[in-house]
């Protein structure tokens, strides 16, 4: 079996640039995303297209709402490490479902369902 590669991770690589209120720029990891936003510091996503930001903010608060819940947490937290702790307990520790690249097939990737087969061929008709 291959070595598991997990890239892009959306908990450990800061790759979100956002705006805060104060004007500065900054990548961040989706955890210290929702910590910014928890501490309503966040004024703008700096890669969204118009189109983009209905689902990307459904996506946030949703997520936020799911881990909050599962945490059983009443308030979100402002720092990043317990988000990191909430989204890693919603994928049973794994952070492959994190990543924008997996390279096993037969795991999630961030937004992208495990293929069971292990290969894309029941998809190449």
């Amino acid at each position: 079996m291959p070595m598991l590669d997990y890239r892009y991770n959306l908990l450990t690589d800061p790759l979100i640039r956002v705006r805060l209120d104060d004007g500065e720029v900054l990548a961040l990891t989706l955890p210290e995303v929702l910590a910014q936003l928890s501490q309503g510091e966040v004024s703008a996503f700096m890669a969204l297209r118009p189109h983009q930001t209905h689902a990307w903010h459904a996506f946030l608060v949703q997520l936020g709402a799911i881990a909050l819940e599962q945490g059983e947490l009443s308030y979100p937290p402002t720092d990043p490490a317990p988000w990191a702790s909430l989204l890693r307990d919603l994928s049973a520790g794994s952070d492959a479902p994190w990543c924008l690249w997996v390279n096993d097939p037969r795991l999630p990737a961030f937004m992208q369902p495990p293929v069971p087969e292990g290969n894309l061929a029941s998809f190449k008709k």
